[in-house]
């Protein structure tokens, strides 16, 4: 941080609090007290594929949303998130409609413990997005719909993801 002085007086005034960090302790004993753990490109990728660390299985898309009083902010999950990064839109919303899928939803439940949900892809060959076929396209938009709709229009929309997952899973 040569240059940097008021960056440095920053991380300074939290000096004991970074150091006391569990990840910073376990993980990163020689590094220096401000950095960070598994942070890269991926992390402010503009659209994210994202679950929870634990719990029922269910996949989303996350982008950029207004902040009150802020602006528009990028979504960054934190270390209780798991998420695959996107710079497509329409590639997201496929993956996060095949993920939702019954199918998908079933062999990721049965590969995992209720607890921890990681590595989902590490025994799952789901088929990539083509943008020109047919089922692919109507996926897209009917997660994007889901994402969409209000709570009473909700688990009609899922249901048509479901299907529409469904019929292309079924192909493999």
């Amino acid at each position: 941080m040569d240059g940097l002085k008021k960056t440095k007086a920053y991380f300074a005034a939290y000096e004991t609090q970074l150091k006391a960090r569990s990840t910073y302790r376990l993980r990163q004993k020689n590094a220096p007290y401000f950095a960070i753990y598994n942070v890269g490109h991926y992390t402010f990728a503009p659209w994210k594929v994202i679950w929870a660390e634990q719990g029922d299985f269910c996949a989303a898309v996350a982008g950029k949303s207004t902040v009150p009083l802020v602006g528009t902010r990028l979504f960054v999950p934190d270390h209780k998130i798991f998420f695959a990064d996107f710079t497509d839109k329409l590639a997201a919303l496929y993956l996060c409609g095949l993920l939702n899928s019954e199918l998908a939803k079933e062999f990721v439940e049965s590969h995992t413990i209720s607890i921890q949900i990681g590595d989902i892809f590490k025994h799952m060959n789901l088929p990539a997005y083509v943008k020109d076929d047919s089922d692919h396209k109507k996926l897209v938009a009917a997660v994007d719909e889901a994402h969409n709709a209000t709570d009473g229009e909700y688990l009609g929309k899922l249901a048509v993801v479901h299907e529409i997952g469904r019929t292309i899973l079924s192909k493999l």
